[in-house]
């Protein structure tokens, strides 16, 4: 099998996007730390951890592959990434579209996707990113209803032939949303406008359809790679 090839998007420019990047081996090491650790107790509301600072050692070989998807301005940045959000998902379940706080994390976010498959959608963001503060907990709410965006992103998104050269990516909708196949395995990273003007979010339902076919949800766990600004920790979320 040929290794993976990253594909940077045409329309959501600074998305680089590499399914099957992360071997199974790798998947099933993860998932056996995140066990051993209990990081998730669904039961009791317990569907997200955090880790700042020194990331746990058993990280660093998701974060080395995850600092070579970085643009090369980032690449040399040490540490590539000082910050962590691991998300577990039932099936079913959304995650509101956001951008990620934009006054706490610096360019170049890496997603991981290390169990279940779903649908995440991108759409230019609402308000400018200097006027959000978005720290979205996986949630059943309904998402925000959709605005009217950029008459130039949303000529740019029709005319792209997205879904001709990746079969992972879809095409766009008439509302300027771009739906993207995450399975175990692959690996988002955003910067630049895809970081910045570019939301994401993840639609509440039990399955999708993909391809004229329908894939049942199961449970998801994700992984979210990010570099604090200076002084991240000491500043409030006044968005």
């Amino acid at each position: 099998m040929p290794p993976p090839v990253p594909f940077h998007h045409p329309v959501i420019r600074g998305m680089t996007f590499c399914p099957r990047l992360l071997p199974q081996s790798l998947l099933d090491t993860l998932l056996e730390h995140i066990d051993e650790e209990q990081w998730f107790d669904p039961l009791n509301g317990r569907n997200q951890v955090m880790r700042f600072g020194n990331l746990p050692p058993w990280l660093s070989q998701l974060v080395k592959i995850s600092r070579d998807l970085l643009p090369n301005k980032l690449r040399e940045r040490d540490p590539a990434f000082d910050q962590m959000i691991a998300n577990y998902y039932d099936p079913g379940q959304g995650l509101r579209h956001h951008v990620d706080l934009v006054r706490r994390f610096d360019d170049g976010i890496v997603i991981a996707s290390l169990a279940g498959s779903c649908v995440m959608e991108y759409r230019p963001a609402e308000n400018k990113a200097e006027d959000m503060c978005s720290h979205i907990l996986p949630s059943h709410d309904s998402v925000k209803s959709e605005q009217t965006h950029c008459q130039q992103t949303r000529n740019s998104v029709q005319n792209s032939k997205v879904a001709a050269k990746c079969p992972l990516l879809g095409e766009a909708t008439q509302s300027t949303t771009i739906p993207i196949l995450l399975s175990p395995g692959d690996v988002v990273c955003l910067s630049g406008p895809a970081r910045w003007e570019w939301e994401h979010g993840i639609p509440e339902r039990l399955e999708d359809e993909w391809e004229n076919k329908r894939i049942p949800r199961g449970t998801r766990i994700s992984i979210t790679l990010r570099k604090l600004l200076p002084d991240a920790l000491l500043m409030p979320c006044d968005g």
